[in-house]
C-alpha cells in the first residue's frame, strides 16, 4: 500500500515535532517546510495528498500561499487544511474563500482530534 503524502507548512518547533511523530506513527509520509517562501516550490516538486498550512509563517504567510496555489493550474486542486492560532472571524472567512477542507485553531485541538481531522480530509 502506498503511504499518503502530507506536506506540513509549520514553523513552531513543538508542532513540527508533533506532526512529524504522530503522523508518521499513523503511517503517513510527512515532509515539513518551516518557511512560507519554500512551500510552493516544495509543492511543485511533489504534489501531496494533503497540505497542512499554518497561516503565520516567516518569509510568506499562509494567505499568500493559498492565493498562489489557487492561481496555479497544476496546484489549485491540492487539498488544504489550515492549522493556525489565528481565530478572528475575518481570517476564517478570508481562508474559506480559497476552498480549504478544514480550519482549526491549533491551541483548541488535541493531537488525537488533529489526526482525526487529517484522516477525514484524506478520505474526502
Amino acid at each position: 500500500m502506498v503511504k499518503k503524502f502530507i506536506l506540513v507548512a509549520e514553523d513552531d518547533k513543538a508542532y513540527v515535532g508533533v506532526y512529524r511523530s504522530k503522523l508518521a506513527s499513523e503511517g503517513y509520509e510527512v515532509v515539513i517546510v518551516e518557511q512560507g517562501d519554500l512551500v510552493v516550490p516544495e509543492l511543485k516538486k511533489r504534489k501531496p495528498d494533503l497540505l497542512i498550512l499554518d497561516l503565520m509563517l516567516p518569509q510568506k504567510n499562509g494567505f499568500e500561499i493559498l492565493e498562489e496555489l489557487r492561481a496555479d493550474g497544476k496546484l489549485k486542486s491540492i487539498k488544504v487544511v489550515v492549522a493556525t492560532n489565528l481565530s478572528q472571524d475575518l481570517d476564517i472567512e478570508r481562508v474559506k474563500k480559497f476552498g480549504v477542507l478544514d480550519y482549526f485553531i491549533k491551541s483548541d485541538v488535541s493531537v488525537f482530534e488533529l489526526v482525526d481531522k487529517i484522516k477525514k480530509a484524506l478520505a474526502d
